[in-house]
């Protein structure tokens, strides 16, 4: 005989039946096993596991390739020590990454390898934003933050460009 907390019964919203909390519908099964993915995700733990889960996974593809054959080296002690030093910041462009941000949220903090050749070693891993991380691909540190400083400088060109016409514009009226 199982021990344990009573289950209630679940009222299907596919088909309208009753299931026992152990047998539940598959369209059902997967929607409260995603809820409960997404919760535990939002956690200290469940963040810490994904980034090393993720570098894991990384790894493994990178070994496969016959490109990476390095060890990782951080843990979830160096993150959340690493986090803190970085004040919770981007390393590559100092704006606020969020710990416990929804997946593929752009300022959600990343794992990112400052030179892409290498694994995730204390010394060649940052905290980034996720946007800057995907943005970054095979960069060197050096060709990102040459990137970086021209995507700021259109950024900015751009938007003062854009003022000056609609002042101009303005002032014609």
């Amino acid at each position: 005989m199982k021990r344990g907390r009573p289950r209630g019964i679940i009222i299907c919203e596919h088909t309208n039946a009753k299931h026992k909390a152990n047998g539940l519908c598959k369209l059902c099964y997967k929607s409260s096993a995603s809820i409960q993915h997404e919760n535990y995700r939002k956690t200290t733990k469940g963040a810490l596991r994904t980034l090393i889960g993720n570098a894991l996974t990384s790894t493994k593809t990178r070994r496969a390739r016959g490109k990476d054959m390095c060890d990782i080296e951080i843990d979830k002690e160096w993150i959340l020590e690493r986090i803190k030093i970085q004040q919770y910041k981007c390393y590559w462009t100092n704006m606020p990454i969020a710990f416990y941000a929804e997946k593929r949220h752009p300022c959600k903090v990343s794992l990112d390898r400052k030179d892409p050749t290498k694994g995730y070693s204390k010394d060649n891993t940052v905290l980034s934003a996720w946007c800057i991380n995907a943005f970054r691909s095979g960069l060197s540190e050096a060709e990102t933050r040459e990137a970086l400083k021209l995507l700021v400088y259109h950024m900015s060109v751009t938007e003062l460009t854009t003022q000056k016409s609609l002042q101009s514009d303005l002032s014609l009226t």
